[in-house]
């Protein structure tokens, strides 16, 4: 649901009169949106042309809800409760209250079924509410042949008890790929020994401590990446839709590897593919991105 234009403040102020009076609405702008991670990501590389294979915790209406909206995407459900989230989307914020249900603890015998093909790429998302996650993670990585091992953990804010493990299994060599925005940097970085500077600079940071072919960072301004040291501006946007920004950018930037762009060719249509989302709230076709791109302003790189 959208706040804005509210700040956090008004916000809670507005809650705590309604309370006080002894309840009623808050009247905001919201609508019933497919998710979480994982779907939405499988949403956006199907619609850039990628055959896609989801594998999801859900109940029989959250497997009726991605069924509905993902199209051709092959679902894999683990049945369980279904994970369900409020995402309070500020001026300047995305904040959400989640319920994990069944995702809070998924775990190797759960995709041992699909384990036993052959993918392009194969990723692992929102290993934060996962308390399997690192057992996961590593598993499905090793088990995956030749495909891309692509890791975002999502907010490790959540799981800090659980950091260490994320790092050791980043220390593997199982990982090829580890996404994160700035604030997972920040995370991470500081349980390795980094303190202060920029996420770029975290992210270089983590980079060369762990063992990972190549980190992606990104960030509302720019995106980097690791070990090319390449930066892409993101588009001069207002955005309507924060919600699902990241798992778009994941989207893009894993078509980017899979087709072998370069740094940072991958990195502008990642920064395009969420840019997409989030002025129009669907996810673009490889030619809609390709035209926003083309056609979109540029923020300065500072």
């Amino acid at each position: 649901m959208s706040l804005a234009p509210r700040t956090v403040e008004e916000f809670c102020s507005e809650v705590a009169r309604v309370a006080a009076r002894g309840g009623g609405n808050v009247i905001v702008a919201n609508r019933l949106a497919r998710g979480g991670n994982a779907a939405n990501t499988a949403s956006a590389l199907a619609a850039l042309g990628v055959r896609v294979r989801l594998v999801a915790t859900v109940d029989e209406l959250g497997h009726a809800v991605l069924s509905r909206s993902l199209g051709d995407v092959e679902i894999v459900p683990i049945w369980g409760e279904q994970p369900i989230t409020v995402a309070l989307e500020l001026p300047n914020a995305n904040v959400m209250l989640s319920n994990p249900g069944r995702l809070s603890c998924v775990g190797p015998s759960d995709v041992e079924p699909v384990l036993g093909e052959e993918y392009d790429a194969v990723a692992v998302l929102n290993w934060a509410q996962n308390k399997c996650g690192t057992e996961l993670a590593a598993h499905v990585f090793s088990r995956v042949g030749k495909a891309i091992r692509y890791l975002d953990p999502s907010d490790p804010t959540v799981a800090m008890d659980r950091i260490g493990a994320l790092v050791g299994l980043l220390e593997s060599g199982l990982v090829d790929v580890l996404s994160i925005n700035e604030n997972e940097a920040f995370r991470i970085a500081e349980h390795l020994g980094f303190s202060g500077g920029k996420p770029d600079k975290a992210a270089e940071y983590i980079y060369g401590r762990v063992n990972v072919k190549v980190l992606d960072l990104h960030t509302s301004t720019f995106s980097f990446s690791m070990p090319s040291g390449a930066y892409a501006p993101t588009h001069a946007i207002e955005p309507r839709f924060l919600t699902g920004a990241g798992d778009s950018w994941n989207a893009g930037n894993l078509y980017g590897h899979l087709a072998g762009l370069s740094p940072e060719r991958r990195l502008a249509l990642a920064n395009a593919a969420a840019g997409y989302y989030i002025t129009r709230g669907v996810h673009g076709t490889l030619t809609e991105v390709e035209a926003f791109m083309s056609s979109t302003p540029l923020r300065p790189l500072l």
